[in-house]
């Protein structure tokens, strides 16, 4: 366990004589930005990177000059930044911007993000900017009671063009977020295989599945071989079995032709294990 109470230029270099870490979570992470960068820099072997930002906390750029000495090439990132804001001119680059310029990102294979109203623009440029490693997406919208901009989010999104991923994970209730079916319009691809809505209500109408199921079996999806919801029905297992049963067989009817097809995948969330 590595214990340091003050980041200074000097313990963030010792960082890199590190060489055969390559994971690292930062979790509830209020670092100023340039420390931040420093110590994801001078880890030259990192592969694996989790990032929770408070809000906002993170946004400022310290005083101290930090040397970014390496430029790790990263296998999976995942970044969660509850922002409800877009960052103004006079604000240091973010984390994604951040990695994006330094080629942190060229070869990522898994990508988990949280997107918020902050940071939608630059996640659509980067969502456009990954290359055909990419196979598995992740994307969470935290914070589902904001307005979240479609529009910034999915301008420059074509994942036609240059990225295959293979399967898609959509976390949080997103499968009811108003931007969902233009969302999955733009990450269609004919290389995705499955593609899963967790934590979705007992309600099933309220994700519009007659405009998922058409984009679904549009042929930009051509591959897909399954399609899952895990469904948030029960406090703990065994907990209204007969609630479930009941809203299971509302998802078969409302997506009665992913049934017919045999890619239609359902089971239960609980509140507790």
């Amino acid at each position: 366990m590595l214990m340091i109470t003050e980041w200074t230029p000097d313990s963030i270099q010792t960082m890199s004589s590190f060489t055969l870490v390559t994971h690292l979570s930062l979790s509830e992470c209020i670092l100023p930005a340039n420390i931040l960068f420093g110590i994801i820099s001078a880890l030259p072997s990192l592969k694996d990177l989790e990032v929770d930002l408070q809000l906002d906390q993170a946004d400022e750029m310290g005083n101290e000059a930090i040397s970014f000495k390496h430029v790790p090439k990263l296998d999976q990132l995942m970044f969660y930044h509850e922002r409800g804001t877009a960052r103004t001119a006079q604000e240091p680059e973010n984390l994604i911007e951040f990695l994006m310029r330094r080629g942190c990102l060229d070869s990522i294979r898994v990508l988990n993000v949280g997107i918020c109203n902050g940071d939608a623009e630059v996640v659509g440029r980067l969502l456009n900017k990954l290359g055909d490693h990419l196979e598995d997406l992740r994307i969470d919208f935290p914070g589902l009671e904001e307005e979240l901009d479609a529009t910034d989010l999915t301008r420059n999104i074509h994942f036609e063009k240059n990225t295959k991923p293979q399967h898609l994970q959509f976390f949080e209730h997103p499968s009811r977020h108003p931007i969902m079916p233009t969302l999955l319009r733009r990450v269609a691809s004919p290389h995705i295989q499955t593609v899963w809505f967790n934590h979705t209500p007992a309600n099933v109408e309220s994700m519009q599945p007659e405009i998922l199921e058409q984009i679904l079996l549009s042929p930009k999806y051509s591959s897909l071989s399954g399609v899952r919801f895990t469904i948030n029905c029960g406090a703990r297992p065994g907990d209204n079995k007969p609630e479930y049963d009941m809203v299971a067989q509302s998802y078969r009817s409302a997506f009665a032709e992913l049934q017919r097809k045999g890619i239609l995948r359902l089971d239960q969330k609980f509140l507790y294990p």
